[in-house]
């Protein structure tokens, strides 16, 4: 195995297979930092020793189409910058105390998912270090919340293809560093807010 000091594994774009070794966290790398596996065939779950780390602050295993079981976010991944686990079969959904345990969070990509559920709103409006939220092509449901005003930093918004109730939040229109937004393909209903014209970034 590897050294117990390794903090960085990254192995995208290649053609690994199997489980992830859930040895990998305990005592082979307890200290990972960057664990990038994207592009690859592995299959089974994410291995609940790494929600176990404290130091991990990218976890990118997307393009793994054959990875499923729930998603997981470890209480203690407090310095967690990038989670993308995009054209994966993970299900489960966004737990609402989301926020606590990824504050720096600047990047979720969930697309393409099996992930539901609604978006927890004071888990989502505590994410105010967030760039990029895309949740396109999964099973999200409910409405979009108005915390979602506290994401200040926020410059792509993608839940095209969800199952989307009610209003697009006039909240939206403090948001101007959002360059895209897509919502198609979902149920919204109702006018578009006059505060999304404040929006001047859009489409950078």
């Amino acid at each position: 195995y590897f050294q117990s000091g390794l903090t960085d594994l990254i192995i995208a774009s290649n053609e690994f297979s199997g489980s992830i070794p859930s040895s990998l966290f305990t005592t082979s790398m307890p200290n990972i930092q960057i664990l990038d596996i994207e592009g690859n065939d592995f299959e089974g779950t994410i291995p609940q020793s790494l929600t176990k780390t404290t130091n991990l602050k990218s976890f990118l295993a997307s393009y793994n189409t054959r990875l499923s079981g729930p998603l997981l976010i470890g209480s203690d991944w407090t310095k967690m910058t990038s989670l993308r686990l995009a054209h994966t079969q993970i299900t489960g959904y966004i737990p609402s105390d989301i926020g606590s345990r990824v504050p720096k969070l600047q990047t979720l990509v969930l697309e393409k998912t099996r992930i539901g559920g609604t978006l927890p709103a004071t888990g989502i409006g505590n994410l105010t270090q967030l760039r990029v939220l895309s949740l396109e092509e999964s099973k999200i449901s409910g409405m979009l919340p108005s915390t979602i005003q506290n994401l200040k930093r926020l410059e792509i918004l993608d839940m095209l293809d969800n199952d989307l109730t009610g209003t697009v939040p006039s909240e939206m229109g403090v948001l101007t560093s959002l360059q895209h937004i897509l919502l198609g393909k979902n149920r919204l209903v109702g006018t578009i807010p006059t505060e999304i014209g404040l929006l001047t970034n859009l489409g950078k």
